[in-house]
């Protein structure tokens, strides 16, 4: 029987996909077999060393030495709720592999801005997690040593160390930027996660560039968590969104590629043709950013529209967010792209957005809007600015000054998200024409403003008249 191209393709990618899962299945069952060979016994060793060493000797880091903390206890970890263990005890001795409980249950909770972090091993950094990369207050920590600090780490691990069997199971590739690789992957609890791995800090280009430093990648650190802070559910102040991704867990890992993750990303290759360059390509030394946060669903380039009730939700999630970030940290995105707006569906009717403590109710219509990536974007606290310098398309708006704050920014993202979904966004039963000058309308009333919090408050008071259908009057003769 003669097999199209299309099937062929279909068929030839479920064989790609079964033959990585048996692989996998079988390196797994080769560890859970063999304990003595798993890869967590030297590390756990080398943290047991490392434990015993630190009840006698404190850290030293550029001259400073950390005071004792004797009413804290060691294994409390200040950026997650309730206290993480990660001391002998905590240790599990079934027969899967040995991992770290405390770090596995990071990922239940989003993480949260602290009053007073205080790092085990590290010496104490002030209170908001922004004066990190502040050039005005002088923290004695390198710049390694403030990324391992924000990932509650003293040394990188393994990556053995930061993904369970679970998720090593249920691994697989589901994008890609031009300086990382996005799997996708479920929790011990099922929790769908998303894992975004960066090479830093090494000398093998990838890509045809160099790889980011600690210094490159400690502003994204930052801004992610607190921004990540605005969508807790649980800790929300008189500023909160819950279109904020959430940021379950960040970690510096070092080692090979594991195959696990190459065998993810081969079927990627093979179904997507991928642009990125295969991580075999690092060294065995070579260190990497991961940050495990919420699956929040796919672009809204890929997402088919089945109302314009849908489009003006998503929006004004968009809006709303980015006026939530404004009043609580002077926030601009800056590169809001379409493939920066992740959508999913969702049973929840409605969503909650409060500014300066007044609650504003967008209607869900089954979707939820979640903004991601914050490499160039900007914020502020205080004293304290993060921001990157960008391209000319921008330039007209900051007149090359990419450290002040311009909100109108905002307001441009905004239209060009409207303006892309009307020429380019994918529709099913719905009239083409009609949602195309419902969108035209809606265009030209959203370009008029100075900030998304302008923005948003008109969009919510006047939403009913958007989504109503006008029919147009007809004069009297």
């Amino acid at each position: 029987m003669l097999v199209g191209p299309r099937v062929r393709k279909k068929i030839i990618t479920e064989e790609v996909k079964e033959k990585c899962v048996q692989a996998r299945k079988a390196r797994i069952r080769s560890v859970l077999c063999t304990p003595e060979l798993s890869p967590f016994s030297a590390l756990l060793e080398s943290n047991r060393r490392k434990h015993q060493e630190s009840q006698v000797t404190p850290l030293k880091s550029h001259g400073y030495v950390a005071a004792a903390q004797p009413t804290t206890p060691a294994s409390c970890s200040p950026y997650t709720s309730p206290p993480q263990t990660v001391d002998d005890a905590a240790v599990t001795h079934d027969s899967s592999p040995q991992v770290l409980k405390g770090f596995r249950d990071m990922l239940l909770t989003p993480l949260r801005t602290p009053e007073l972090p205080i790092v085990q091993g590290c010496p104490e950094v002030p209170s908001s997690l922004l004066k990190y990369i502040s050039p005005v207050h002088a923290v004695p920590l390198s710049e390694r040593e403030k990324v391992l600090a924000l990932c509650e780490q003293t040394e990188p691990i393994t990556f053995d160390h930061f993904f369970t069997p679970r998720m090593i199971k249920s691994v697989e590739k589901v994008g890609e930027g031009a300086f990382s690789d996005v799997f996708s992957c479920l929790s011990e609890q099922d929790t769908k996660l998303a894992i975004k791995i960066v090479p830093i800090d090494g000398d093998t280009k990838y890509n045809g560039d160099p790889q980011s430093k600690f210094e490159d990648v400690l502003p994204e650190m930052v801004i992610s968590r607190e921004l990540s802070a605005l969508a807790d559910k649980e800790h929300r102040g008189p500023n909160s969104s819950p279109g904020f991704v959430s940021i379950y867990r960040m970690a510096v890992c070092v080692g090979p590629y594991p195959e696990y993750l190459l065998d993810a990303w081969d079927v990627f290759d093979f179904t997507h043709d991928s642009d990125n360059d295969r991580p075999d390509i690092f060294k065995d030394d070579q260190l990497y950013l991961l940050f495990a946060a919420e699956n929040a669903g796919v672009p809204i380039s890929d997402y088919v529209y089945h109302s314009y009730e849908e489009f003006h939700s998503i929006i004004a999630q968009v809006a709303g967010t980015l006026a939530v970030g404004e009043r609580a940290l002077n926030f601009e995105h800056r590169d809001l792209h379409r493939g920066n707006v992740l959508v999913k569906k969702t049973k929840q009717s409605t969503f909650t957005i409060t500014l300066d403590g007044k609650e504003y109710v967008i209607d869900s219509y089954g979707v939820k809007a979640t903004l991601i990536d914050y490499t160039l974007s900007r914020l502020s606290q205080g004293d304290c600015v993060s921001y990157n310098d960008l391209n000319r398309d921008m330039w007209n708006v900051t007149l090359g000054h990419w450290e002040l704050y311009t909100p109108y920014t905002n307001v441009l993202w905004i239209n060009y998200l409207v303006r892309k979904i009307q020429t380019k966004g994918r529709l099913r039963r719905i009239s083409t024409k009609k949602f195309t000058e419902k969108i035209v309308q809606y265009a030209n009333n959203t370009a008029r403003f100075k900030s998304a919090q302008e923005t948003f408050k008109y969009l919510h008071d006047n939403g009913k008249l958007f989504m109503a259908a006008k029919k147009p009057q007809r004069t009297k003769r």
